[in-house]
């Protein structure tokens, strides 16, 4: 098993990722990525399973993952789920999301924008950042720093 971080270190992947456990990706009908030649990468392409391969010809940009996936629509695994998100900059936040409505005059909670002429979506960091463990790569210790939910809001 590689160390957490690994591809964060080595600057090949985009910052940040999920950590679970294998267990829970198992109980959601996930599983690992096959890592195949094209021959095979063919036969899955062809049963309609592409996404859950990835070509280790040569040239292959993907050969440093191993990734697990869930063949679930979006949000059903559910944040419990979630041990931590792993990001490699202390700085980095995901992108602010669409979360509720407010009236802008009193602060109070409206349905959306037919509900008064005062009414305002409010943006914020997305639940799995608020409420998860963040854990940070340090490079320069080469090990991950935990920071409990809500402390890098």
């Amino acid at each position: 098993m590689r160390r957490p971080g690994h591809e964060i270190g080595i600057g090949k992947c985009s910052p940040w990722g999920i950590v679970t456990h294998r267990s829970t990706i198992l109980s959601f009908g996930g599983g690992s990525v096959a890592y195949v030649p094209d021959s095979v990468y063919e036969q899955f392409q062809q049963a309609g399973l592409e996404h859950w391969s990835v070509r280790t010809a040569t040239g292959s940009t993907w050969m440093h993952e191993r990734e697990w996936r869930l063949p679930r629509p979006r949000g059903t695994a559910g944040i419990a789920s979630v041990q931590a998100v792993l990001v490699g900059d202390i700085n980095w936040r995901p992108s602010l999301v669409e979360a509720r409505w407010v009236d802008r005059t009193t602060g109070d909670p409206v349905t959306g924008e037919e509900a008064s002429p005062y009414a305002e979506l409010v943006h914020e960091l997305p639940r799995l950042w608020r409420e998860s463990w963040i854990w940070v790569w340090d490079p320069q210790h080469e090990t991950v720093v935990k920071h409990p939910p809500g402390t890098l809001c």
